[in-house]
């Protein structure tokens, strides 16, 4: 079985040459909900049960991020000025609101109708971006 790691970094790869191909920033900034939908099924194509974790923020808005067996995967982190392009560290143990999950969503679908109804901002909902949301396919 591939590692979650290696899974982790392709699709951070993948994120980055989208970011580039539709005008997002080099920090990712904006691209949570995709990456985390595309490693999401990454991760269960390759046998794992992930979950999708969100935090919100009401001044800073919020976060999704892919749990795993009590660890938090991000690969948008960057977005909030850390170092690393792929955080795997354990959930709970860091203080930043944006790896503090309010809610899990067993399937990306759930997630997606949670932004749609919660009104994430139009630019970052994935439903919005049909083309890169197909790409995730």
């Amino acid at each position: 079985m591939e590692t979650v790691t290696c899974i982790a970094k392709r699709v951070r790869a993948w994120t980055e040459a989208k970011a580039s191909k539709y005008g997002y920033a080099a920090n990712l900034q904006g691209l949570c909900g995709i990456a985390s939908r595309k490693l999401f099924r990454e991760l269960k194509r390759a046998g794992y049960s992930p979950t999708i974790g969100y935090a919100r923020n009401y001044f800073y808005g919020g976060h999704a991020f892919v749990v795993l067996n009590g660890r938090i995967v991000d690969v948008t982190a960057t977005q909030f000025r850390c170092r690393q392009k792929v955080v795997v560290s354990k959930l709970g143990v860091s203080k930043r609101w944006y790896w503090k999950p309010a809610k899990h969503y067993s399937s990306d679908r759930a997630f997606l109708n949670y932004q749609q109804q919660s009104g994430w901002s139009g630019e970052q909902v994935q439903w919005q971006w049909r083309p890169l949301w197909e790409e995730v396919e």
